[in-house]
């Protein structure tokens, strides 16, 4: 088996693409089939061909794959992909997951150079975070494998923390899942020492309490 079961949602990576959120149709030992979860990436799903990455979060870290995508069908959004070896579950310390309640701007529609910042911007938090993404309260506009660009305001005195990301959930009370597909080093750097000081903070209060 290739390690993802049918009705997996994973997170397709293709090399210069960008991500794009999927759910497995079906696996075997060596090919996974793969339908986009939104009508915007059926298109990049069906249309290209190349080096990929799936990718499944679980309790235990991620379940990472190497492959490369062999075939798609435009008329519904499905794409073949044929998966190297066994996967690797990636338990890296970033995939902790800490709750956190910090202000977050979103800016909606696609990032352009020129227009940037004449996109909409919408006023939000996070619930969660890890070193790998981000709950979003809101907005509700974001749609299912929809990218945007994030400024998070950690409260470490540095500027806000800017990352881009896509939606791979949507959680109840509105709330989005988003994954960071884009973050400076420095950034990754303030990011994963926020969640594990957060960590940290959590277990001195069990053990005091």
């Amino acid at each position: 088996m290739s390690g993802f079961d049918k009705g997996d949602q994973v997170v397709l990576t293709l090399k210069g693409l960008g991500s794009v959120p999927a759910r497995v149709l079906a696996s075997s030992a060596t090919t996974l089939e793969l339908a986009a979860l939104t009508a915007g990436a059926s298109s990049l799903l069906a249309e290209c061909a190349g080096p990929a990455v799936i990718e499944l979060v679980t309790g235990r870290g991620v379940l990472r794959s190497e492959g490369s995508v062999q075939s798609g069908d435009v008329a519904d959004g499905t794409c073949r992909v044929t998966v190297a070896g066994e996967p690797e579950r990636v338990q890296r310390r970033e995939f902790v997951r800490v709750d956190a309640v910090v202000p977050a701007t979103v800016m909606l529609g696609e990032r352009d150079a020129e227009t940037a910042d004449d996109r909409e911007q919408v006023e939000t938090w996070t619930v969660d975070a890890s070193g790998a993404g981000f709950r979003l309260a809101g907005p509700e506009a974001l749609a299912l494998g929809e990218q945007a660009s994030l400024e998070v305001r950690l409260p470490d005195g540095e500027p806000p923390l800017a990352v881009e990301a896509v939606v791979v959930r949507e959680c109840d009370e509105g709330h989005r899942g988003v994954k960071i597909v884009e973050i400076s080093r420095a950034g990754q750097q303030r990011l994963v020492h926020f969640v594990f000081e957060r960590q940290r903070l959590a277990r001195q209060l069990t053990r005091d309490g």
